[in-house]
Formats: structure tokens, C-alpha cells, sequence
């Protein structure tokens, strides 16, 4: 018994520390205004497109790239969210990419 109310100080301190990094309140927003706007940021219609392409070195997961082709009707800015290189002679690059 005296394990089991360890374990659940140790979960309970550790769950503290995680909300602790991730909201911060000090700048005078409620928990509960955070909550809504956070859902409203993560309920946001996305564009997600994805490709392969030749591989580049300077490009990594969250960059955010430029995308032009006017034969698909695709222009703007697109942040890099997911990203697979396959290596070998020619390595390609498969990417998702998000509109922001």
C-alpha cells in the first residue's frame, strides 16, 4: 500500500511539472481562456500536400518552404511537418508539408 501511494505522489508531481512547462499563466490569460484558445488553434481547417523530391540537406521538419506550381493551383507558404529520406544513388525526399 505504502508503494501504491508513492507511485501516485510521483505520477501527481510529475503531471504538475508537465502543465507547469507547457501553460504559462503569467501573463494574465485564465486556464480556461488558454483551453479555448488552444482548441481554436487546433481545430483550424489545414492544407496538407504531400511529394517527393530530390534531397536537400537544408531542409528539416517545421522549416517553412515556398511552394509554386500553377499547373496544381499551389502557392504559398507550407511548413515541413513530416519528412522520409530514402538514400542511394538518387536520393529522394518524401515530404508533408501543411499551409500556414
Amino acid at each position: 500500500m505504502g508503494l501504491a501511494m508513492a507511485d501516485e505522489e510521483h505520477t501527481s508531481e510529475l503531471q504538475t511539472c508537465a502543465l507547469s512547462d507547457l501553460v504559462d499563466l503569467n501573463i494574465g490569460e485564465t486556464l480556461e481562456a488558454y483551453a479555448n484558445r488552444r482548441l481554436k488553434e487546433l481545430q483550424r481547417v489545414s492544407e496538407t500536400i504531400s511529394y517527393q523530391r530530390r534531397y536537400c540537406p537544408d531542409l528539416y521538419p517545421t522549416d517553412v518552404v515556398f511552394l509554386s506550381y500553377p499547373a496544381q493551383d499551389l502557392k504559398g507558404n507550407y511548413m515541413i511537418s513530416s519528412q522520409s529520406i530514402t538514400l542511394g544513388f538518387n536520393a529522394t525526399t518524401s515530404e508533408e508539408v501543411i499551409k500556414v
